[in-house]
């Protein structure tokens, strides 16, 4: 009975192995784009934005890869005031506080390392797998301001040539900051046709930043970052 059993397993092993290196492919590309929400302390400062993001995968096993992924953000600019007076510390001095409104923009260019695993049914018409794995994430943030300048609007076809004071945004200040981080999340595989997935995920993305002294309190605080970005695109093997 027991020579049975193991002569039936071995049988089914042997005609599912070749069904599933059929569909495993050691090597696949991917390319897509969505958006990214702000998520904790980082919500505050930035606006939900978009995303770009390709890279490869190197398959170990049918459920087990390693990925190498570029990605980009873009986040949506945010208004708000300068900081506020505090009676005795802040300004230095005892200056005249400023009320000048200011806009933030920020975008993040970011190198992932992740294992991605797979469920093995590739056969399957959605096929799920989950994302875990480190990066280095370098953000770009600018400070601009509202102001006028002088501009030239020299046009014969609709009779206009002559400078004009027009609105401009200053760029008052830029900050650069690379650190490491960590993702982690899950999606699901759509086959669409012979060699190619459609996609789509989402992952959560932590960064340890820098150190910022706050002048008006003295105080330090950590600018670290914390994203959703939600990607929808293609594979192809």
């Amino acid at each position: 009975m027991h020579r049975r059993l193991v002569l039936m397993a071995t049988g089914l092993l042997a005609f599912a192995a070749p069904a599933l290196a059929q569909d495993y492919k050691p090597v696949e590309v991917n390319i897509g784009a969505g958006f990214t929400i702000p998520y904790s302390d980082s919500k505050h400062s930035f606006g939900t934005g978009g995303n770009f993001q390709f890279g490869a995968t190197f398959n170990a096993t049918p459920m087990v890869g390693i990925q190498a992924n570029y990605f980009y953000n873009r986040f949506g600019s945010k208004d708000f005031a300068a900081t506020p007076c505090v009676p005795g510390v802040y300004p230095p001095g005892g200056g005249v506080c400023s009320t000048i409104p200011f806009s933030v923009n920020h975008s993040m260019h970011d190198g992932d390392f992740s294992l991605i695993l797979s469920s093995p049914h590739k056969a399957a018409p959605v096929i799920p797998y989950g994302i875990v794995g480190v990066g280095v994430y370098h953000n770009i943030v600018n400070l601009t301001t509202p102001s006028v300048g002088t501009g030239t609007v020299c046009d014969p076809w609709i009779y206009v040539c002559y400078p004009t004071l027009v609105p401009i945004d200053v760029i008052i200040g830029e900050r650069t900051a690379t650190s490491f981080g960590m993702n982690f999340g899950g999606g699901v595989n759509v086959p669409v046709g012979y060699g190619a997935h459609f996609y789509a995920e989402v992952r959560y993305i932590h960064t340890w930043g820098p150190s910022i002294t706050n002048p008006a309190t003295n105080t330090s605080i950590k600018a670290n970052g914390n994203y959703w970005p939600f990607v929808f695109g293609f594979k192809f093997y």
